[in-house]
């Protein structure tokens, strides 16, 4: 029944006590893109792999050409994971009926 109203187990977000947390570099990020015209997105890479992209440049033209993530700090995302938050961390829905998610596991 959680699962169902929850979604998958691991996806919500927690906080996790030091003693617990993985080395980011051994984390993955997953993006879910579903936009209003019917393309589904599904990304599943590394943290470190998605953070070195991003700072030599790299695009992912799925997710940076997204009105709804133009705005997203990924910077932001890679600090709350070192402090051992985990889980769905953005989630929106568009009024033209677009869905993101941007979960760390």
């Amino acid at each position: 029944m959680d699962e169902l109203l929850r979604g998958p187990r691991g996806e919500e977000v927690r906080l996790l006590p030091p003693e617990e947390r993985k080395n980011a570099d051994e984390m993955l990020i997953k993006i879910i893109v579903d936009s209003d015209e019917g393309d589904r997105v599904r990304i599943k890479l590394p943290l470190s792999l998605v953070r070195i992209g991003l700072q030599i440049g790299l695009q992912i033209p799925q997710v940076g050409e997204n009105p709804a993530l133009k705005d997203l700090d990924f910077d932001k995302i890679f600090d709350l994971v070192e402090q051992g938050v985990i889980g769905r961390l953005v989630e929106v829905d568009t009024a033209k009926g677009e869905h993101v998610e941007i979960v760390v596991e």
